[in-house]
């Protein structure tokens, strides 16, 4: 690869990024905030909790955010579908990822690998 090459890929990247910053900042502030709202003063801090549960919500909220650009929908559109994805469509998209690795929720509330 030449060096107009590389430095055209990274302005590439660096466009795309600039296109997603509002839907990734819309879903980390959801997150955390949801985040907060379960977990203040209710149980033990975890920093493993904490990224993971941000990194997929952000993912997600990435996702949501991209494809409604593609459709071409307003940017107060998009934002608030980062919104209730992010808040209100965890518990699918867990449960969809749940079963695609095949793990099983026991009645006791632990995780069962089959």
């Amino acid at each position: 690869m030449s060096q107009t090459e590389v430095r055209d890929a990274f302005d590439s990247l660096k466009a795309i990024f600039m296109l997603m910053m509002p839907g990734l900042i819309a879903a980390c502030i959801t997150s955390s905030v949801d985040f907060l709202n379960k977990h203040w003063l209710k149980d033990k801090f975890s920093w493993n909790r904490f990224i993971v549960g941000h990194i997929s919500d952000i993912t997600l909220g990435g996702a949501v955010y991209l494809g409604l650009c593609e459709m071409g929908v307003g940017e107060a559109g998009r934002l608030a579908a980062v919104y209730v994805a992010v808040s209100a469509g965890r518990p699918w998209v867990r449960r969809v990822i749940d079963e695609r690795l095949g793990v099983n929720h026991r009645d006791d509330g632990r995780k069962d690998v089959r």
